[in-house]
């Protein structure tokens, strides 16, 4: 039987091999950063600046730069282990839900503001509105606050559809819109 390592063709000039080792982890990083630089120049000097210094990143900016670098990892996963096509048809399946989810966030935008003139959106009193969420959520708001919902569970022939959400229309019972903060 032949070895694992026989079994897999991988990308970019890395063998199986490479994976197991720190030599062969460097050279897949270095061929990530050629990838990254040739797809989105921008983007590698924002990463080689937070390699560089990473305190010097605040946590919101962290956040930003992986979800920036999300897309570009997973084509570059897709070509490393030859499953382009599989990858662009989990995400075609996936962007059949875009313009669902972008009604949705209108929606409750459009819900959460109606019935507010620019007058009252300016008259709300920010820290009553945070210490009432705090309140309800038993918590302090921060930049790092989560929802309480359960993880996602997905099935495994179609891993970006969670079965489990959360219907939005729930949030709406924790909040009297009509009610004025200030």
């Amino acid at each position: 039987m032949p070895a694992v390592s026989d079994q897999f063709d991988l990308g970019f000039s890395i063998s199986f091999d490479d994976l197991y080792s720190r030599e062969g982890l460097l050279r897949l990083d270095r061929r990530f950063c050629e990838h990254l630089e040739a797809s989105d120049c921008a983007l590698h000097a924002r990463l080689l600046a937070a390699r560089a210094n990473p305190a010097a990143l605040a946590p919101l900016d962290q956040s930003e730069l992986i979800i920036a670098l999300a897309p570009l990892v997973e084509d570059f996963i897709g070509e490393l282990f030859g499953i382009v096509p599989e990858i662009q048809a989990l995400q075609v399946r996936h962007n059949q839900f875009a313009p669902f989810f972008s009604f949705k966030r209108k929606f409750i935008q459009k819900r959460a503001i109606s019935g507010v003139t620019r007058d009252q959106a300016a008259a709300i009193d920010g820290p009553a509105l945070r210490r009432e969420l705090e309140t309800r959520f038993g918590e302090p708001v921060t930049e790092r606050s989560r929802d309480n919902f359960p993880n996602p569970v997905q099935r495994h022939d179609n891993p970006y559809v969670p079965v489990n959400s959360p219907a939005l229309g729930d949030l709406f019972d924790l909040f009297d819109f009509s009610r004025s903060w200030h």
